[in-house]
């Protein structure tokens, strides 16, 4: 609704949810370049072709996606006080 411009909110917390959602995107992407790189440096992790690896691969970029939103979480908590 509120994408829709349809509920009226004051500038003010419009541009405050666009910072969050900002900040919310750019640690994901962050976080999921990092977890990309451990794979990539990581050689045992390099070899898509076995399945243990590669489910272990997708594991750490899940893990370090859970981060990020974690860590957005406790930004947005600090901010708000």
């Amino acid at each position: 609704m509120v994408i829709l411009g349809q509920i009226n909110i004051g500038n003010d917390t419009h541009s405050q949810l666009q910072k969050y959602n900002s900040l919310k995107w750019g640690l994901v992407a962050l976080f999921a370049g990092i977890g990309l790189l451990i794979i990539a440096i990581n050689p045992t992790l390099s070899d898509l072709e076995d399945p243990v690896r590669s489910i272990a691969s997708l594991g750490i970029v899940m893990i370090s996606v859970a981060v990020a939103f974690l860590l957005h979480f406790v930004i947005v908590l600090m901010l708000k006080k």
